[in-house]
């Protein structure tokens, strides 16, 4: 055996182990992909009746509209506001996308929302007056002042109702 040549069979060896550790990573990087991008749309609703979404938003498992937003009024007259204002905020989105104003989707920002929002000024309006209520508190880490804290509950409350209001006109 010449001096520097490698074995055929360890060449082939690693030319398969190689190819297979490809074939792994462009599977795994298509994986989180399509973890990342997908929506409401896909199969991530445990049931349409119930409008419960798979996930995790703001540290909130559970994502179920009714559940999340009860929460957040418990959690407002307990007088834990920060954790108030993140619940109020995930059922506010849970709301939109129930109504199907928007399509919740992890990857998303809280401009994209906003965006999405365009064609229904009021609600936009509303969803932004809420997002620039909920941002400082939640990222920025400013403790919530009742002021803010009620603002939010009433904002959330006005969109709830704006879909009552837009049914029956």
């Amino acid at each position: 055996m010449q001096r520097g040549v490698l074995p055929p069979w360890l060449f082939w060896t690693v030319l398969v182990w190689m190819i297979l550790t490809l074939v792994a990573i462009l599977a795994h990087m298509i994986y989180t992909l399509v973890m990342l991008l997908r929506g409401t749309s896909s199969p991530l609703r445990r049931s349409p009746q119930a409008g419960r979404i798979a996930g995790e938003l703001l540290g909130i498992k559970d994502l179920d509209f009714d559940t999340v937003h009860a929460e957040a009024r418990r959690l407002l007259a307990a007088g834990d506001w920060p954790a108030a204002t993140r619940y109020f905020y995930v059922a506010a989105i849970l709301w939109l996308d129930r109504q199907g104003w928007i399509a919740f989707k992890k990857s998303k920002t809280n401009r994209d929302y906003i965006d999405e929002l365009a064609s229904r000024a009021g609600i936009q309006s509303s969803f932004r007056r809420l997002t620039a209520d909920f941002e400082p508190i939640v990222y920025g880490g400013l403790p919530p002042e009742s002021a803010t804290i009620h603002d939010i509950a009433a904002t959330v409350e006005g969109l709830l109702h704006e879909h009552a209001g837009a049914s029956a006109s």
